[in-house]
């Protein structure tokens, strides 16, 4: 935590340590002009990809580029300048109700908390990263073209964490059948999906049910294809059970027979930039 930083020390910082950088009272940051305010709109111009920089004068060097790519959140009070909103996610907050009651903050608590999170953030993400390169995005059509560029890695994540949420409902699907059906008919597995009342895939679309379309499009992320089988006397789309096995594993729907071997380290600056485009 920092309270001041200047315009020659905020770009460098980024690029020397990609933090997460948090900024507060945007709203009066963005209300004069001055050299940080120019700085950090460039920051925040470029710097929601990877390949964003800046370039800013060096002693002995006259001039030196730097990366200005990080996370960032943005808090303030009004709307921030046109330039930098559509390159964000703008999340509304409401003045609490005198009868609204929250927990109190506890930084000890909270740390704990993120440090575990933190940790299934980096093991999931750097093993998605290839998954989320190749990934199939529908995007909104309301969205213009700038925003499309900035939200697409953000509704792949998106989409992937729903198709994780599949993955556990067909493991549990997969507990009702007898252990012997290793062919599980796509008709039969959406049906038993759908039933199921406490779960989204009934009403998935607009209020219409999950599509075997859409149920192969989430399953190709985890290499997990339906093919012709021969059922029953009949000739049917299925999946065949065996092959959901790898992926339920990786993502602990189910537990291994033998203990994981340790996770590899990963650096510092890996574990705080995964690269998602």
């Amino acid at each position: 935590m920092t309270g001041r930083v200047t315009a020659a020390v905020l770009p460098r910082r980024i690029d020397a340590e990609c933090p997460t950088l948090l900024l507060d009272e945007s709203d009066a940051t963005f209300k004069h002009g001055s050299d940080y305010q120019e700085t950090l709109r460039g920051v925040l111009n470029s710097g929601y990809k990877r390949s964003g920089t800046t370039t800013m004068c060096a002693a002995g060097t006259g001039w030196k580029v730097l990366s200005t790519f990080c996370p960032k959140a943005i808090a303030g009070i009004g709307t921030l300048p046109s330039t930098v909103i559509d390159r964000c996610i703008p999340i509304k907050l409401k003045r609490r109700l005198a009868t609204e009651k929250v927990e109190s903050f506890s930084a000890a608590v909270a740390a704990q908390v993120a440090i575990r999170l933190r940790a299934e953030f980096e093991i999931w993400g750097l093993s998605a990263v290839d998954a989320l390169r190749s990934a199939d995005v529908n995007v909104p059509g309301w969205l213009n073209d700038r925003t499309i560029e900035v939200w697409t890695p953000l509704l792949a994540i998106a989409d992937m964490d729903i198709a994780v949420e599949l993955l556990f409902d067909i493991a549990a699907v997969f507990d009702l059948l007898p252990s012997n059906d290793d062919v599980v008919p796509t008709a039969e597995l959406l049906k038993k999906l759908t039933r199921q009342e406490e779960w989204r895939w009934a009403t998935y679309k607009n209020g219409r049910p999950l599509s075997a379309h859409a149920l192969a499009q989430f399953l190709k992320a985890f290499d997990i294809f339906p093919s012709d089988y021969w059922v029953k006397g009949k000739a049917v789309r299925a999946y065949r059970r065996a092959t959901f096995t790898d992926a339920l594993l990786r993502y602990g729907v189910t537990q291994p027979q033998e203990p994981r071997p340790p996770l590899r380290p990963v650096s510092q600056r890996a574990a705080r930039c995964p690269d998602f485009e």
